[in-house]
C-alpha cells in the first residue's frame, strides 16, 4: 500500500493534519527539511513528525522521509502524464474520469512490459 493511501486511512490530530498537508504540498522538496524546520513552518513541535512516522509504521522521521521520497520519485518517474495518487478531480465529469483512468492503466501496462 502506498504511503499516501496509508496517510488517508489514519485518523490524525489537528496538528498532525497540518504537518501532513505541509509534507504533501512540498513533496520532493521535503528532502531539504528537518523536523525542526517543519515544526517551525507549521507552528507545531518536532515530536509530531516522529508520531506521524510511528503511526505509519516507521521507526522515525528520517525513515519515513526516505520512504516518502522514494515513493514520490517512483510515482513521478512511472506516471508522467497523470498523478497516480489523484488521477482526477472532484469536479471532473464522468468521461474525463474514464479517460484519465484509461491513461493511467495504459501507462502502468506499458511500463510493466518494457
Amino acid at each position: 500500500m502506498l504511503i499516501e493511501e496509508r496517510i488517508d486511512d489514519i485518523n490524525w490530530t489537528a496538528n498532525e493534519k497540518i504537518v501532513i498537508e505541509f509534507i504533501r504540498n512540498k513533496q520532493e522538496n521535503i528532502r531539504h527539511y528537518t523536523t525542526t524546520m517543519i515544526a517551525k513552518e507549521t507552528y507545531t513541535s518536532p515530536s509530531i513528525l516522529v508520531r506521524i512516522a510511528n503511526k505509519l509504521g516507521y521507526d522515525g522521521y528520517l525513515a519515513f522521509k526516505d520512504a516518502y521520497l522514494e515513493e514520490m520519485t517512483y510515482l513521478k518517474s512511472r506516471f508522467k502524464n497523470i498523478d497516480a495518487n489523484k488521477p482526477f478531480k472532484a469536479n471532473d465529469d464522468i468521461m474525463t474520469i474514464a479517460n484519465k483512468i484509461t491513461k493511467l492503466k495504459t501507462e502502468s501496462l506499458r511500463i510493466h512490459y518494457l
